[in-house]
């Protein structure tokens, strides 16, 4: 609780429904789900949620990272409107419809950002390093294919979301200008009907650390720079040392 201002924001983090769960060959899956859960709903259309959002203050957004087992749903806004907006984020998060038409418009501007991608240096060589280090762990997927976006249909991602976005598996974190003892029992009502899934989150284990040199070179003819990287596993955010690794790295340059 902070009620120095009048505004509140709200975090859905919702585990195994993040590219790291993604079938093979269907990169991008989940990126688009979360990208098209604001693009119309069973009651209201991509212009009028995105009209009331406005007309309300609000923000809405929804994301899920390469190299991210979770899909985060996040909204913010005032506190005098925050019921209305709070509902809209969860019509948004519970009803997403997947319109063919917004997700012939996600598919269009998706490849065209594929092939800018494709043309950066910074990229090939994250995508090299990645794939040198995680071999086929999921980790080692960084981007979506021009295969798997013309593979997506409303119906894939509906039986995506119906499947992975579940309440049980679901971190939901609250700030801002609230009052727990009469918000938590409001939240229970609001998202009563949000049904468990029978699909469970299982972690692949990660793989080891490489124990020899290795040199990965892609040609890009026509570069007038270098893009060098180096790297190798290391501990993973459970390690006590963590805290301790991060203030090495910025002390030898960082950022």
């Amino acid at each position: 609780e902070d009620h120095r201002f009048p505004l509140v924001t709200v975090q859905f983090d919702i585990n195994g429904a993040g590219p790291m769960y993604e079938p093979a060959g269907q990169p991008g899956l989940s990126g688009a789900t979360a990208r098209l859960l604001a693009e119309g709903t069973k009651t209201r259309t991509s212009k009028q949620i995105a009209e009331q959002i406005d007309s309300l203050g609000a923000s809405l957004s929804a994301s899920a990272g390469f190299g991210s087992g979770s899909t985060v749903v996040a909204a913010s806004g005032l506190s005098d409107t925050f019921e209305q907006w709070f509902a809209l984020t969860a019509d948004v998060l519970l009803h997403p419809s997947f319109p063919a038409d917004e997700l012939a418009q996600y598919q269009a501007r998706a490849k065209s950002a594929l092939l800018q991608q494709h043309s950066q240096p910074g990229f090939l060589a994250n995508q090299t390093m990645s794939r040198a280090l995680y071999g086929t762990y999921p980790a080692a997927v960084v981007s979506a294919t021009p295969e798997s976006l013309d593979s997506l249909t409303s119906a894939t991602l509906a039986e995506w979301h119906d499947k992975h976005y579940a309440p049980q598996n679901t971190i939901l974190a609250i700030s801002g200008d609230v009052h727990a003892e009469t918000l938590i029992p409001k939240l229970r009502q609001w998202l009563a009907e949000w049904q468990r899934s029978k699909v469970p989150v299982n972690f692949p284990p990660g793989p080891p650390p490489a124990s020899k040199e290795k040199i990965f070179l892609v040609d890009r003819p026509g570069s007038v720079q270098t893009t060098l990287l180096m790297g190798n596993l290391a501990i993973d955010r459970t390690n006590p040392d963590y805290p301790a690794l991060v203030v090495l790295n910025e002390v030898l340059g960082a950022g």
